[in-house]
This record gives structure tokens, sequence and C-alpha cells, in this order.
């Protein structure tokens, strides 16, 4: 893709591995400046090394464990210190935390998954937006769930911080566009979300409904697009919106779901033939 991304400054939070990665790799694929970020050093500097190798990009890696507010702060300040500004936020941080049902969540478990999943991007967004307003161009994207608009019975807390995270996503699109302050004025910042619903590992896939998983390249692509030059992004109106990238348990599930219509509707009909 050519996306108008060459120089750039990406900042990728929960990038050594997984989609954080994929993410970091298809900006750098682009020429952008990538900083990674996470909390296991080793891994980290292993994963920049591999990418400024396949891409020829500058990447650097920050040690930072989003879940602490100092953490944050501190990670944007070292990527300004190396690059001079942020572009590009990718609020990629996040987990399931306690793999629990309602009844079995305490209150620590609700905290805990809200400081990591919302107050995570919360803070990072807080720290990049300043130099976003100042050169009148950023784009802030985070990464949520199919869990926050198709949540089952279980790992409630989950659901509900990826909800949150959309609804956040909706809400800083009015901050940046200046709403917070009673006045609308357009700043060149964008606040988007991308739903990702099941990025799985070989060894996962087995258990997927339909027998795979997705790869992080539908997700790369998103994240990606969604981080495009002022002259597309305003040509495609992506401002404040939500993205689900990946077909595979919504298909599954609307396929079941036709199935049961389907085979009720048989039932009343040989009902009705008796």
């Amino acid at each position: 893709m050519e996306l108008g991304l060459n120089g750039k400054v990406v900042l990728v939070t929960a990038a050594s591995q997984g989609i954080g990665k994929a993410v970091a790799e298809a900006f750098a694929a682009e020429g952008s400046k990538v900083a990674i970020t996470a909390r296991g050093m080793d891994e980290l500097q292993k994963t920049a090394r591999e990418i400024r190798e396949r891409s020829g990009a500058e990447v650097i890696g920050v040690a930072a464990d989003a879940s602490k507010a100092a953490d944050n702060i501190r990670m944007v300040d070292e990527v300004v210190k190396r690059f001079g500004t942020v572009h590009v936020l990718v609020n990629n941080a996040g987990g399931v935390g306690a793999f629990a049902a309602f009844h079995d969540l305490t209150d620590e478990d609700w905290l805990d998954i809200f400081n990591l999943n919302v107050m995570s991007a919360v803070r990072a967004s807080r720290a990049v937006l300043p130099y976003m307003q100042r050169q009148k161009w950023g784009r802030i994207i985070n990464i949520s769930s199919e869990s926050a608009t198709q949540p089952d019975g279980f790992m409630p807390h989950y659901n509900a911080s990826k909800a949150a995270m959309n609804n956040l996503t909706k809400s800083l699109q009015g901050v940046c566009n200046g709403c917070d302050s009673g006045k609308r004025h357009f700043t060149g910042v964008h606040y988007d979300a991308a739903a990702f619903e099941h990025v799985a590992e070989d060894g996962e896939r087995a258990g997927h409904p339909l027998g795979r998983g997705h790869r992080p390249f539908s997700s790369e692509q998103s994240a990606a697009y969604r981080g495009e030059t002022p002259r597309r992004a305003q040509r495609s109106c992506i401002r404040g919106g939500l993205s689900r990238v990946g077909e595979g348990i919504v298909h599954y599930r609307n396929e079941f779901a036709s199935r049961r219509r389907f085979g009720r509707e048989r039932l009343r009909k040989e009902k009705y033939q008796l």
C-alpha cells in the first residue's frame, strides 16, 4: 500500500509480538519511523531489530508498562526526544485478565482490566494529543474487540472494558475537534477504533469455530489505513469510527443463527402439513 506515511512517527504499544508487531511492521513498510513498546526489553529489542532489518525503517523499542501512568508519560517523552513528535498512536495494549464468569470476578479483577484496557489508552492519548494538536495532524487508533459489540456470558469485565474503549473513541473525536471547549473546529486529529474479531496463532486454529484463525495481516492493513495522509483521510471520512476486521466469529454466529431460523421454519411447515 502507498498511504503517504513515509517519515511519519508512529507509536505502537504492546508491540513485541502478535497484532502490535504486525501493525508496527505495516507502518515500517510504509516508511514510517516506528517506536514499539512492551514490558520485556529483550523481546522488544529483538522485534525492533527484526522490523528494521526487514523494512529498512527506523525502529526503536521503549520498555514501558501500559498499566502504569508514569510509564505512559515516559514512553511518549522518549519517542519525542528521539523523533521530535508523534503523528500516529496505536493503543494496542490490553488483555483478558481473569478468565472467569461474573460470579467469580472480584472488584480487583474489574479495576485491573479497566486500568489496562481503558486507562492505558486514556493516558497515552492524553500524552500525545498536545503534539498532534500543535502540528494540526494526528491519528489515534484503538485496538478493540468483537466482544465490545457481541459479548457472550463469559469474561464480562473484559467485554465491558472493550465497549468502554469504543465509547471512548467516539467521545474523543469530539475532544480532538474542539467539542469539549464548546467550539467546533477541525484540528486534523482523528480518533478511530478497529475491532479485531479473532487473531489466532497456529496452535489455536483447531479451536476456532471455522477451523482457522485470522492472521494479523488484515489487522495491520486496517491500522495502517487509519494512519493515512490528510487528503486520503478527509476523503474517506474516517473520524471517530469503529471498523470490524475479520469475519470469523461473526460469520460463525450469523451462520449458526441462520441455521436455527431455518430449522424453526422447517418445523413450522412440517407442523402445518400434519
